[in-house]
């Protein structure tokens, strides 16, 4: 196994600047911080290998094509993959393939690798939000072992809860702040992430509206990675984790 580091940055559409809310200027400092913290988590990665994108999603991707239709947002491009990673993959986790265009959250995450790293090869691997946390867990020590001595980097989706305030798009879902703040706690820097993780479990996670929760689990089960730097920030009422992982 030879993940070499790691990142955890939002999938959210709003972190793409093609995305412009522009009925949102009071929130425009938040969001070209978030930008430039995931361009930053990004440029971090060590250059060798692929870029295993974890996302919600029930497949591992072959298709190649990325795009923001979906949001009515002209937007698309042509993200190179890696097929053959992406079968070993789908072998050491049980996830079936797709050939079909990335999913949102994998069409984000693979837009933001595609600027930091242009025409770094990218594997789209669905992480189900309704699998159990010891399940997530297996998924990423899986994909560790399908990686053989094959250098590789892994980028998750840490979009946390929307529903941490009044400004959210799920409004004010009780508990869901005092959620965000166990999450985060689980990733401190200088240590792994920690596995205790998977415990939030996908009904609590699904309740509190936190997309990244299954992505950031799958994370913390590749071994051998270590928290360098954690940011969160919170942009309209929605938490955002962005942290990047070393191999020491």
């Amino acid at each position: 196994m030879t993940i070499l580091g790691g990142a955890v940055v939002p999938a959210a559409p709003l972190g793409l600047s093609v995305v412009t809310p522009r009925a949102w200027p009071d929130d425009q400092r938040d969001i070209d911080k978030l930008r430039a913290m995931t361009t930053a988590a990004l440029s971090a990665l060590p250059p060798d290998g692929p870029v295993i994108v974890l996302a919600p999603g029930t497949a591992v991707g072959l298709g190649s094509l990325a795009s923001l239709a979906g949001l009515g947002v002209a937007w698309s491009e042509d993200v190179p993959t890696d097929d053959e990673v992406a079968r070993l993959i789908a072998r050491s986790t049980g996830i079936p393939t797709t050939e079909a265009p990335l999913l949102l959250g994998h069409a984000v995450l693979a837009s933001h690798v595609s600027a930091a790293h242009p025409g770094r090869r990218v594997v789209a691997v669905g992480v189900s939000r309704t699998a159990d946390g010891g399940d997530l867990l297996d998924v990423g020590a899986a994909i560790a072992a399908a990686l053989g001595d094959r250098p590789a980097v892994v980028v998750a989706a840490g979009d946390l809860s929307a529903g941490i305030d009044d400004r959210s798009p799920a409004w004010r879902v009780d508990g869901a702040a005092a959620w965000v703040n166990t999450v985060v706690r689980g990733v401190r820097p200088g240590a792994p992430l920690d596995r205790a993780l998977a415990r939030a479990g996908p009904d609590e996670a699904s309740r509190v509206r936190a997309t990244g929760w299954a992505p950031l689990t799958a994370l913390a089960g590749i071994p051998g990675l270590v928290v360098s730097a954690a940011h969160q920030l919170a942009v309209r009422g929605v938490a955002h984790l962005i942290a990047v992982l070393e191999a020491p």
